[in-house]
């Protein structure tokens, strides 16, 4: 499996790693083990770091469109609120397919989604309970 995820139970959040090429498929289980977490309560905060070599080459527009949105929506009933996902990023080349996401308007009534840079910022970001967007 090309990620990892641990709950932190102090903060209430989910972290993922991803550490090797990942596709569709990768990301919908990725996905779907955390809506089967038995800390799942219908939209916790998730950052998703992806360390910098991973491929992210077979996520484009289509598959977002049609295999990924898609994936979303048949698991909206799991989803009691609007999630907030931060994708960390640090590779441009990989950070500008994840940021094709971010601007599809689609998502936005399933998901408040950025991706960052730094943990830091992502953090910042994830936890501001006050934030909007």
């Amino acid at each position: 499996m090309s990620f990892e995820t641990h709950y932190h139970s102090d903060a209430q959040y989910y972290e993922t790693r991803i550490r090797d090429r990942i596709d569709a498929d990768g990301v919908i289980a990725l996905d779907r083990s955390i809506l089967e977490s038995p800390h799942w309560d219908g939209g916790r905060p998730r950052l998703v770091m992806v360390d910098y070599n991973v491929d992210l080459a077979e996520i484009d527009m289509a598959v977002l469109a049609e295999r990924i949105l898609p994936h979303l929506e048949e698991t909206r009933g799991r989803r009691t609120r609007r999630e907030r996902i931060a994708w960390v990023v640090p590779n441009d080349l990989s950070r500008s397919i994840v940021d094709v996401w971010e601007l599809m308007p689609d998502k936005d009534g399933l998901q408040a989604f950025r991706s960052f840079r730094t943990r830091e910022e992502a953090m910042d970001w994830l936890l501001d309970a006050d934030s909007e967007s």
